[in-house]
């Protein structure tokens, strides 16, 4: 594979690369959470192609990740900060869409996604053999300052001018707005219950249907639904993916 501008700063070797490429100058991509919209994943990389659906074995979700953007955006507030990463489990399986994008996109792609860690892992297609691509794994605050924060002052230009406190935390719940731009991802491909069993809170232990479902109950049994950050149709929409039935939306 020839050099590729930038997939040194990607933290990926020529062997990783090679392992991803399905055709010389494009790399294969797999996202799991709001990217399983096509339109969502064309956003941020417009040259994508061969878009199509499977599965990553081996792993999991976890909503554990303190998302800056959504808090710069206003979305996460209090405990509601968390979007999900990757994190090897035995005996899970993430539904997951596949892509490729050209290799000189791969340095914006893992700039965009600068506290994860991007690393090759076997993916499976219905009816096709199986391949690599690149999946966004947990990493941590120590591998994200290494690795892109040596500049004086990056960090606080980051992430310090927006949020104090340490990045991968247990204790987060999921940043609503983004909770349901996944749902509706999976929702549009067949995928939800999947998003609702392979994934866990920041423990690592309670499932996100789990929660999802308190969430609901707590809304209901609330006096007042100003105490509520669901709406009354975004919690109908919650208890339609619960119970596996269609949802329609305006």
């Amino acid at each position: 594979m020839p050099a590729v501008p930038g997939a040194g700063a990607a933290f990926l070797s020529v062997a990783q690369l090679s392992s991803v490429a399905p055709v010389p100058g494009r790399v294969s991509v797999a996202g799991y959470a709001s990217l399983m919209d096509e339109a969502s994943a064309r956003e941020t990389m417009p040259s994508l192609s061969d878009f199509r659906h499977g599965w990553v074995d081996g792993y999991c979700r976890i909503f554990n990740l303190v998302s800056i953007v959504n808090i710069r955006r206003g979305f996460a507030t209090g405990t509601r900060l968390a979007t999900c990463t990757a994190r090897a489990r035995p005996g899970s399986q993430l539904r997951v869409c596949i892509f490729d994008i050209p290799l000189e996109e791969l340095l914006p792609l893992a700039t965009r996604e600068a506290r994860l860690r991007l690393e090759p892992v076997p993916v499976s297609v219905v009816g096709g053999a199986e391949s690599s691509a690149l999946l966004c794994l947990e990493s941590s605050d120590l591998e994200y300052r290494e690795r892109w924060c040596g500049a004086a002052g990056a960090y606080e230009e980051q992430v310090g001018q927006h949020y104090d406190g340490p990045l991968y935390r247990e204790d987060l719940q999921p940043v609503p707005a983004y909770m349901l731009k996944c749902l509706r991802a999976h929702a549009a491909v067949g995928t939800v219950d999947n998003f609702l069993d392979a994934s866990f809170l920041g423990d690592g232990r309670i499932p996100l249907r789990e929660y999802v479902g308190n969430e609901v109950a707590r809304a209901r049994d609330a006096v007042d639904s100003a105490e509520s950050v669901w709406s009354p149709a975004e919690l109908e929409e919650l208890q339609g993916y619960l119970s596996g039935l269609s949802v329609a939306r305006d």
